[in-house]
């Protein structure tokens, strides 16, 4: 599945991931929803270069995603 959408449209849920303590939370509209915006996702990361730091985590329910941090500082 693609989307018609350029994959790099999709770079600010990365930046924003990136920016956050933990990483972004993002609940689709349904599965199909969500295997799109995924597809997109790996697509942008692949053509910007970077982001290697963050990961997508596909939890239940099957509509949700994380981008998360590989690793996490610990509070002190």
């Amino acid at each position: 599945m693609t989307t018609k959408a350029n994959p790099l449209s999709y770079l600010n849920f990365w930046e924003e991931a990136e920016a956050l303590e933990i990483g972004l939370f993002v609940e689709c509209a349904s599965e199909d929803d969500k295997r799109l915006l995924v597809n997109a996702l790996y697509e942008c990361r692949k053509q910007s270069g970077g982001f290697d730091e963050l990961m997508i985590f596909q939890p239940y329910p099957p509509n949700v995603l994380f981008i998360a941090k590989k690793m996490v500082k610990e509070l002190e």
